[in-house]
């Protein structure tokens, strides 16, 4: 097994190397930028060309969690949620977003 306090430890220090501020639900959160491959991406949601990057962030900040088709909001751009995924220590939180593209 791990220790779920040093594995959130290790974490908040990944996000203060590399911080990006986001706004869901009119509330500002700090996560960290990423990206999946192409593989991984049409695996998970088949051919979606509109997957701009994912977020990785905080998963306690969180009292209500992002959901499939809300929106992200990172320096004035709008993103459309594809999905989530928690990690096995419930420290960290994966937000797979894409552009709004193609949106009626």
């Amino acid at each position: 097994m791990f220790d779920v306090d040093a594995v959130k430890s290790r974490f908040q220090n990944m996000l203060a190397q590399k911080p990006i501020e986001f706004t869901f639900s009119s509330v500002l959160y700090v996560g960290t930028r990423t990206n999946k491959t192409r593989d991984r991406v049409f695996s998970e949601y088949g051919s979606a060309d509109n997957y701009a990057f994912s977020i990785i962030t905080n998963f306690d900040d969180f009292t209500t969690k992002p959901k499939a088709d809300d929106t992200i909001i990172i320096s004035g751009t709008t993103y459309r949620v594809m999905g989530t995924e928690e990690d096995a220590a419930g420290a960290a939180l994966k937000i797979d977003l894409a552009t709004l593209y193609g949106r009626s």
